[in-house]
């Protein structure tokens, strides 16, 4: 029995989720739809299975998730009617809907144009529509290739968001935009954090102004830069002018979070966070960005996770929207 699966992921690190899923699962054809999305078809394996494959760490790039239920050829499409009655097909008989409608390359169709037109048809047909934040999502991608229609358990889908293109509003606290890649991930990944966190080559600050935020008792920032003002002024942060191996070879702290968003070889990156090893309990948590390339880095992200799973069990992997070149690791202390 064959299944349709529609997938997302960066557009420059398209071609590594192909490989993935084809590494992984039973994929026995494959079909682009637009610039970050495409089809794969699967043999004995739907859409339950690549959502546990993306969990498990094995998808680093696939970002959101679609059971695909009808498609269309871009040139059969022309008629935002056509795409309106699919949609209206495959959404559920009864229950709240999150209507989400997002285009990959270019479309010939406004999305919010084509949401609107869709959200209409369903609350005539009765239904409570919804962006997100249900048990069913309805998805329509309108691709360069063709557009597909589909609908997910939000759980399956990876990100509650139109092909896992999350949208976080900027905060007037805001130290850094790198911010948003914490933020994202425990958006996606409810992680408890209550205790002394160490945050490696913070400067200016914004991870460990996060860390805060979600409930550091308090945080270790290890940077030769400087804080930025608003964060140097707060009771709750230490502030250490000095190199990560340096503050690691001397501390006898215990840290229940360390976290690294170092621009650094992803190898030199896992031996910094091998070493920092010692500074935690079993248990206890590690946030990672691996710097990539385009060039190989399926294999980079494949060595990179051997070496680091000596030390921690890894619980999620994965290029998130806010990640460039870059994919995010959360590990805890073995």
């Amino acid at each position: 029995m064959t299944a349709d699966v529609l997938f997302s992921a960066a557009d420059r690190y398209y071609r590594f989720a192909v490989q993935e899923l084809k590494r992984s699962l039973p994929v026995v054809d494959h079909v682009a739809v637009g610039d970050d999305a495409g089809l794969i078809r699967l043999d004995g394996a739907g859409l339950a299975e690549v959502a546990a494959a993306a969990r498990s760490g094995e998808l680093r790039f696939v970002r959101h998730l679609v059971k695909a239920a009808a498609q269309l050829p871009t040139g059969e499409a022309d008629d935002p009617a056509m795409i309106i009655e699919l949609a209206a097909s495959a959404a559920p008989a009864n229950g709240p809907i999150a209507l989400q409608v997002w285009a990959s390359g270019r479309s010939r169709h406004r999305p919010e144009a084509v949401r609107a037109a869709i959200a209409d048809r369903l609350t005539a047909d009765g239904h409570e529509v919804h962006r997100a934040g249900c048990e069913t999502v309805l998805a329509v991608c309108l691709g360069e290739r063709r557009v597909v229609v589909g609908r997910t358990r939000t759980a399956d889908a990876l990100a509650d968001w139109p092909g896992g293109r999350v949208r976080l509003a900027d905060s007037p606290h805001q130290i850094s935009r790198a911010e948003h890649k914490l933020e994202e991930l425990f958006s996606l990944l409810p992680l408890t954090i209550s205790g002394d966190a160490l945050d490696l080559g913070a400067s200016p600050g914004g991870w460990s102004r996060i860390l805060l935020e979600y409930g550091a008792r308090r945080v270790h920032g290890v940077d030769p830069g400087e804080p930025a003002p608003s964060l140097a002024r707060r009771p709750d942060l230490n502030w250490h002018r000095t190199t990560a191996g340096e503050f690691i070879r001397r501390t006898q702290r215990t840290f229940q979070v360390i976290v690294n968003d170092m621009r650094m070889d992803p190898l030199q990156s896992v031996r910094t966070m091998i070493m920092a090893a010692r500074l935690q309990r079993p248990g206890d948590l590690i946030i990672i960005t691996l710097k990539i390339t385009t060039h190989r880095p399926v294999e980079a992200i494949d060595r990179a996770l051997e070496d680091l799973g000596e030390s921690y069990k890894i619980i999620f992997a994965r290029q998130l929207h806010h990640n460039r070149n870059e994919v995010t690791v959360v590990g805890r202390r073995r």
